[in-house]
This record gives structure tokens, sequence and C-alpha cells, in this order.
């Protein structure tokens, strides 16, 4: 996920960097519905990837994002 998204889709704070994916946080009640039915529509194992960490990557998640 990219680092401007996370506190979209997550309840963490504006731009929480999570780089290794190891840390579970909510999902955000509104999105709940949208992910596949189990145990991860409330909560989610996350990563986050700034410009700065990996540009190339950043790139690609946010034109899957558009």
């Amino acid at each position: 996920m990219t680092i401007e998204e996370v506190s979209r889709w997550f309840d963490v704070p504006e731009r929480t960097s999570l780089p290794y994916m190891i840390v579970t946080v909510d999902v955000r009640p509104e999105y709940r519905a949208q992910l596949p039915p189990s145990r991860t529509s409330m909560v989610g194992a996350l990563q986050t990837v700034s410009a700065s960490d990996n540009a190339a990557f950043h790139a690609l998640l946010v034109a899957v994002g558009r």
C-alpha cells in the first residue's frame, strides 16, 4: 500500500510508515465489505511503500490504484 493511502483504508494516522509487514491494523469499517470474506476483512498485515523507499514499486501501486 502506498504511504499516501494508508490512513484512507486502515485505522492509522496519516502517512504511517509500516515498512516490514509485521503489524496488523484494523481496516476502516467503510472498506471492510470490499475485501474477501475472512478474518482479514477486519484486520490486515500491512506494508507501506513510499517513493523514497522504492520509486518503481510505488509508481506501480499508484498506477494500479487508479
